[in-house]
This record gives structure tokens, sequence and C-alpha cells, in this order.
């Protein structure tokens, strides 16, 4: 017992340079400064993967959007642009603009 304790002594006694000359030379420096965004790189950029297709109840949908009936609704008829905001209160009044409300949403 005594002389396995030995060996594994003098066996970590000998690996232990190894171990101190694998550290890194160099210091890891991370993109990101925990305060802000500089140095962060979103990739890939403007993508979307939302279609018209995947609008199935547009007037629905719109209700939604114009009453801002829910936290999720007001979100996103908080953040739409300026033509898709224009086109929901166009469909608002009239229904007959289904198919540009459906293209400035998707």
């Amino acid at each position: 017992m005594k002389d396995n304790a030995i060996r594994l002594i003098t066996l970590f006694a000998l690996c232990l340079p190894l171990i101190s000359a694998a550290q890194p030379t160099s210091k890891f420096v991370s993109p990101f400064d925990g305060r802000t965004l500089d140095g962060w790189i979103q990739d890939p950029t403007n993508v979307t993967p939302f279609s018209r297709g995947d609008i199935i109840n547009l007037p629905s949908l719109a209700r939604k959007l114009a009453g801002k009936s829910d936290p999720v609704s007001a979100y996103l008829s908080g953040n739409l642009g300026d033509s898709a905001t224009a086109a929901l209160a166009d469909y608002a009044s009239d229904t007959n603009n289904e198919r540009q409300l459906g293209t400035e949403l998707a």
C-alpha cells in the first residue's frame, strides 16, 4: 500500500511540469463585455423564415394586432414597420386589402 502511494506521488511529480507547460500562454478575449453588445456579431442577419402562407387566419390576427388584446399582440403591433401599420389601419376600416396586409405582415 505504501509502495503504491510512493509510485503515485512520483508519477504526479514527474507529470507536474507537463501539466503546467500545457497552459495556454495567451488570454482569451471575450467579444462580449457584459454590459453592451459591442463586438457581438449576429449571423446570419435579416433572415426570416416566416412567409405569407404561414398566416392561417389573417382576419383574427389583424383583430388581435389592432386591438392589442394580449401582451404578445401588443408587442408585435408596437414593432411593426410603418407600411405594415398603415396596412393594418386600412384593413381595419376596409377588409378588401387582405393581400396587402398579409404581404406586409410576412
